[in-house]
């Protein structure tokens, strides 16, 4: 970090009016030379925390098929690079069978 003004921060300019649309964090941390961030630490040991203290819920995916490739996940396919670029869930399940209904005569 410099004293110099970053791109958008000096008044006037086209870049600063473009950031006055961006969203405000919660929290900004400034760490000294020589000292570690205390974002590194964990609410619970498990999940990691926003700068503001809340925690990043998981990811979740639920497969109605988990045996059968879905959509994106064949290589080679566009597909399949395009979803290359999304997160990776934190747990995969298998979707619950939907409750089979009784037919009755009339």
């Amino acid at each position: 970090m410099d004293d110099e003004p970053a791109y958008g921060e000096v008044p006037g300019t086209e870049a600063y009016q473009k950031r006055t649309q961006d969203a405000v964090p919660d929290e900004v941390e400034v760490v000294p030379d020589g000292l570690r961030s205390r974002s590194t630490s964990r609410v619970d040991g498990d999940r990691p925390i926003t700068p503001g203290g809340t925690p990043i819920p998981k990811t979740v995916v639920e497969k109605v098929d988990p045996d059968t490739p879905a959509y994106g996940d064949v290589p080679g396919t566009h597909a399949y690079e395009v979803r290359a670029a999304d997160a990776i869930p934190d747990v995969i399940v298998k979707a619950p069978e939907p409750p089979q209904r009784k037919i009755t005569g009339t």
